[in-house]
């Protein structure tokens, strides 16, 4: 099930992409420019080339067809945004986030969960990835108000226990140095109900071992997993 909503969520933005004529102006330049196919340039989505340029501040491609431009990445970049909030509306890439990314969180919650026991032999847990990596990450944690990420972004997992309390323990989430804790889709009425900026450890592990496959109309990953496609 997680590769058809991700072939569906790129079916989507294959057909997304070619009812924009500004865009489909754009590709054909710039596939002129480096010789490659336009469909070919299309397919493969240049943003993260012309992004590499731009953010180092180094001029972008040129050849004896021309140059690629500014206005060229300001074309895809818009599309770009333009693309995440109808792939919001949509939800195959939040239903194929939920998919992918549950191991991840449920590995986090169970290290947390021990932590909470009093086992220390985990404190600090690090993974490296890619943009691609950490996007379904936060979309299936909700926080649909991030962009997509840039150069160097990070997503923290904090741990608090209650000093006041025994036994209340609770979760922090910060993106590039952010509190996102409350824009998460389990703890945004938390913020209500605390008067900290964190969310209950028992909330964010309800949501990863139940509540995030209710869009599936199940409990489990494994059902989730094996429901038929209609």
């Amino acid at each position: 099930m997680r590769n058809h909503y991700l072939e569906e969520e790129q079916r989507r933005q294959y057909n997304f992409r070619v009812k924009s004529g500004q865009l489909e102006r754009t590709f054909v330049e710039m596939a002129k420019v480096v010789g490659v196919p336009t469909r070919q340039l299309r397919a493969s989505n240049p943003i993260d080339s012309l992004l590499c340029h731009f953010c180092h501040n180094i001029s972008f491609p040129c050849t004896t067809n021309g140059c690629i431009s500014m206005e060229h990445f300001k074309v895809i970049k818009s599309f770009q945004l333009e693309d995440e909030k109808e792939s919001q509306k949509k939800q195959l890439y939040y239903k194929y986030s939920l998919m992918a990314t549950y191991p991840l969180l449920n590995q986090t919650v169970m290290r947390m969960q021990r932590i909470a026991q009093g086992r220390k032999d985990e404190v600090l847990v690090l993974y490296s990835g890619h943009d691609v990596t950490l996007s379904p990450v936060l979309s299936a944690l909700g926080v649909t108000e991030a962009r997509f990420p840039r150069f160097a972004a990070r997503l923290v997992f904090e741990l608090w226990v209650n000093g006041d309390k025994i036994g209340e323990h609770f979760v922090r989430i910060l993106y590039n140095g952010e509190d996102v804790t409350f824009q998460t889709s389990f703890c945004r009425r938390k913020s209500q109900q605390f008067g900290q900026s964190m969310c209950p450890l028992e909330t964010f592990a309800k949501f990863v071992k139940r509540d995030m496959f209710n869009i599936f109309n199940t409990t489990n990953y494994y059902d989730a997993c094996h429901r038929r496609a209609f």
